[in-house]
């Protein structure tokens, strides 16, 4: 895929101001930290009593269950919208499917979750303030960590125009707002690679019968 001067120059703006946004120090938190910092030496922390730990002691079904937990294998799905109703709507449906729902309310704060969770897919709105869905699919097709993530575009004005130039930047499909549970699921169905599908059956985290109706069997 060629990218042309003008796409060059959007994904360009969009790294800078992704860096800016989340790498450059904010000095109010600095601040904050140079406040908690004090605070842990003073003379009453020091104070504190050392947790007593009992050699051989068996781990509690907390522990237990918090590690099981950690060990599960996720399937996170990535929605990008600045929609909080939307957004409800998503997680409802994902979590009951057994997918876990990750959320961004604005193109930066989606990169910067598609770059630490690397979701199966990302559904992202087309409009959306400071940086717009259509530019934030360009960075993403173009970082090497993003660039595999298949990306549906949601939207509740799908011209011609939207779907032609999002299309040519590498969209996997699209969703039209506002959509039913079913046509939820056949997007994700038909968009996600067999193997998850059939790993998420194997684990009893969807039903057969869901993904036989997704996909009109």
């Amino acid at each position: 895929m060629t990218i042309s001067i003008s796409n060059l120059v959007n994904c360009l703006f969009v790294i800078v101001s992704f860096f800016i946004k989340y790498t450059i120090p904010n000095k109010k938190n600095m601040g904050d930290e140079k406040i908690l910092d004090i605070n842990l030496q003073s003379d009453d922390l020091q104070e504190m009593p050392e947790q007593e730990t009992l050699e051989g002691s068996k781990p509690s079904a907390v522990s237990e269950n918090q590690e099981a937990k950690e060990n599960e294998e996720k399937f996170p799905i990535l929605i990008v919208d600045d929609d909080r109703w939307i957004q409800r709507i998503f997680n409802q449906y994902l979590s009951g499917w057994g997918f876990e729902h990750v959320e961004a309310f604005d193109s930066f704060e989606g990169m910067d979750q598609a770059i630490r969770h690397k979701p199966l897919m990302i559904f992202l709105d087309i409009i959306m303030p400071e940086v717009t869905g259509d530019i934030t699919l360009k960075f993403l097709s173009t970082v090497e960590i993003t660039k595999d993530i298949p990306v549906v575009i949601i939207s509740g004005n799908l011209n011609k125009d939207v779907l032609k130039n999002t299309y040519r930047d590498g969209a996997a499909g699209f969703l039209s707002k506002p959509f039913t549970k079913e046509v939820l699921l056949a997007k994700i169905v038909n968009v996600l690679d067999d193997e998850i599908i059939k790993k998420m059956i194997r684990s009893g985290l969807i039903e057969p019968k869901l993904v036989k109706e997704a996909l009109g069997q």
